[in-house]
């Protein structure tokens, strides 16, 4: 006698802020799993939580030590310049903006470092959680998966030199991969308005909004690109190949521009190998996992994007600023594919290794900071 399943809808509580969008597509596909979470505390809690954290930490980025970051005695001289109709070399308008508005609010420096900080918090956050929900393909929750990535990017040196060294570069990033998701899922004026705002923090933002074609091409094919860029960036011939081609674009003094980019500083520029292989193997991690169904194509379409600025342009010092986007993505890559690891053990045993693993990477976050 055949005996009738019903599989009854989850109640797929993945958003971590209940007035943003939810990813209602995902309830079909963890429909089959139904045991509902004991340990995670509500969304509102949550909501408060990480609030406050972000607060605090904010406060201590801001009030540190000034020879902890490099160029943080030039962001105060912009602050200042800019608060006073003095002349500075940036001009992005929403990096600016901010400058301003702290300035007429405050006109102390350490607000503007604490917004700044801030914003970076919250957007990483989200920008996290929007592209685990839309990649994500073990059972476990997106929720679950979100703070596990957050905590790993605690741990990175590079996200903590995006609080204090990189400011505008750190904020455009997650704007930009916001921008990225929006176009994959064909929500054009969300997309732009996304791309426009990290351009509006760092114009180096341009470069990968041009770029943004490349996430339709079929994945075997972008990862036949990453190869052949590859193989041109390790023969040393990025320049010798794109020189012409911005000649032929009547674009020469822009190449110029950009190969003389941080030239005067003497910092280490030509073919960096470590910076490279570093980046490859973590995107051969996400194709992998793309391949093995552990992750959507989504995932490696925006991390083998997001690494071709660095094939083309990784000869000119300070390179590893090219690949701060890519970098940014490796805290999911990792969350993700140690997910699908921990598939068949207690969900509520991974909520707890993200609030652990969350506790120590703030703790050592604020530690750099003294």
């Amino acid at each position: 006698m055949a005996t009738a399943i019903t599989i009854m809808p989850t109640n797929d509580n993945s958003g971590w802020f209940m007035l943003l969008p939810r990813d209602d597509w995902r309830i079909e596909r963890a429909s089959a799993w139904q045991e509902t979470p004991i340990l995670p505390p509500s969304r509102l809690f949550l909501i408060a939580a990480i609030l406050l954290i972000s607060i605090v930490v904010s406060s201590f980025v801001a009030n540190r030590p000034l020879h902890i970051g490099a160029d943080a005695d030039g962001y105060i001289s912009v602050f200042n310049s800019l608060n006073y109709g003095h002349y500075t070399r940036i001009s992005e308008p929403l990096f600016v903006g901010l400058a301003l508005a702290v300035g007429s609010l405050t006109g102390n420096y350490k607000f503007f470092f604490f917004a700044c900080s801030l914003i970076l918090f919250f957007s990483s956050l989200y920008a996290n959680h929007r592209l685990i929900n839309r990649v994500v393909m073990t059972p476990y929750r997106g929720r679950y998966i979100t703070y596990l990535a957050f905590g790993l990017l605690l741990y990175s040196p590079f996200y903590f030199n995006m609080h204090v060294n990189i400011l505008r570069h750190g904020m455009a990033v997650p704007f930009l991969l916001l921008g990225y998701l929006m176009v994959m899922e064909k929500r054009y004026p969300s997309a732009a308005l996304l791309l426009l705002a990290s351009l509006g923090f760092h114009a180096s933002s341009l470069i990968h909004i041009l770029l943004v074609p490349l996430l339709f091409l079929n994945l075997r094919i972008l990862v036949g690109l990453f190869l052949a860029f590859s193989a041109i960036y390790l023969a040393n011939l990025s320049s010798a190949v794109l020189g012409p081609i911005f000649a032929f674009l009547n674009m020469a003094s822009s190449f110029e521009t950009i190969s003389e980019y941080g030239a005067s500083s003497g910092h280490r520029s030509g073919v960096r190998f470590d910076f490279w292989l570093f980046t490859t193997f973590f995107v051969g991690l996400s194709v992998m996992a793309a391949w093995r169904n552990v992750v959507a194509e989504a995932l490696p379409r925006v991390m083998v994007t997001s690494s071709i600025p660095f094939l083309l342009f990784g000869y000119i010092s300070f390179s590893d600023r090219l690949l701060v986007f890519s970098w940014f993505i490796i805290a999911a890559i990792v969350a993700c594919c140690s997910s699908w690891i921990l598939m068949n053990i207690e969900r509520n045993f991974l909520f707890v290794v993200a609030v652990l693993l969350n506790l120590v990477a703030m703790g050592m976050f604020i530690g750099k900071l003294f």
